[in-house]
């Protein structure tokens, strides 16, 4: 009866007391559960208080092109409630005027003109950039980045629908020294901040130690994109834990990545789109087969297209502040190697 002792001790009846009605039972059991909400510690629990706002307003200032998501990610409160402090702000920013959207605002531009200058400023010319990122490869052929899908025409069939098919989801990373992966998310499909850390743990962070070991390589810059899992306040954590300081390349990183920039990433702007062209030459036919088509694949890749791939990478940031950080055209976004 324990949910029975919780109500009469909050509501201060006896044991012995005559049981109240269902009239007078409600205000009780009403006033019961609104004190247990609203008070732990004698303190409200809204995440709606002045501290939280004040939070809010300094991240709108530094991230003013930040989505709904991310922003509640790393400021550790619900979308919900910053979703209220927004509106309570009387900001005119409803959740849709700042949710991530493929076309570019001018304020996205002017700052992806700005974080390029500061990368090619930032980044040291020897040192080694691991490009990081993940992809779904569907068993008909498709390979799905989100905002930047790959499609293999002759493999696919319009009348599928896609959540239907049978897929794998793929994190690597490319350097100038090769290929770091593929690692695959087995329980989650769609990458969470949880089995995103324990790929870091289990998978990069092994990776890494045997870079340093055997090339004697140090100087090592991570970038990632602006995935929810890549930019909640543990994962970055984890990732400063990992890398030297001052070597994180993501949002929110130790130099920012600008978002919603697929064309700037080498993984985006090369490995994927190779992978997908081998990959499914070879036509897969279960999803063990294709996942070890990849891995042959990924092993497969010579260490001088990957120094080439790589090395567009400064050509491109170039390239982007020259067009005033206005997205890098469809030809550009096909590398030949």
């Amino acid at each position: 009866m324990p949910n029975q002792t919780a109500l009469s001790q909050r509501s201060q009846i006896s044991h012995s007391a005559p049981t109240p009605d269902s009239k007078s039972n409600r205000p009780l059991t009403a006033s019961s559960r609104k004190s247990t909400v609203t008070s732990v510690g004698g303190r409200p629990r809204s995440g709606n208080n002045p501290v939280n706002v004040a939070r809010v307003r300094a991240s709108l200032k530094d991230h003013p092109n930040l989505g709904v998501r991310h922003r509640a990610l790393s400021l550790g409160i619900s979308k919900s409630t910053l979703c209220r402090i927004l509106r309570n702000m009387k900001l005119g920013l409803l959740p849709k005027t700042i949710l991530h959207h493929e076309e570019f605002a001018i304020p996205d531009s002017v700052k992806r003109k700005l974080l390029c200058q500061r990368m090619l400023q930032t980044l040291p010319p020897n040192a080694v950039l691991l490009s990081s990122g993940e992809a779904q490869f569907y068993l008909n052929g498709k390979v799905d980045k989100p905002r930047f899908p790959f499609e293999a025409v002759e493999n696919s069939n319009p009348q599928e629908r896609l959540q239907d098919i049978p897929k794998v989801t793929v994190w690597c990373a490319i350097s100038d020294m090769g290929v770091i992966g593929p690692y695959f998310f087995e329980d989650d499909l769609a990458v969470t901040p949880k089995s995103y850390q324990t790929m870091l743990e289990i998978f990069l962070r092994p990776s890494l130690k045997d870079i340093g070991r055997s090339l004697g390589v140090t100087d090592i810059w991570f970038q990632q994109d602006d995935a929810v899992a890549h930019t909640s306040p543990q994962t970055l954590h984890k990732l400063r834990q990992m890398m030297l300081p001052g070597r994180l390349i993501s949002p929110m990183g130790d130099v920012e990545w600008p978002e919603r920039s697929p064309d700037l990433s080498v993984c985006d702007y090369f490995l994927w789109n190779y992978l997908r062209k081998k990959v499914f030459q070879r036509r897969p036919t279960n999803i063990e087969e294709l996942k070890e088509i990849i891995e042959d694949e990924v092993i497969s890749i010579p260490v001088e297209m990957c120094r080439k791939a790589s090395s567009h990478f400064r050509k491109r940031l170039q390239k982007c502040v020259e067009a005033d950080g206005e997205k890098l055209g469809e030809i550009d976004l096909r590398l030949d190697l």
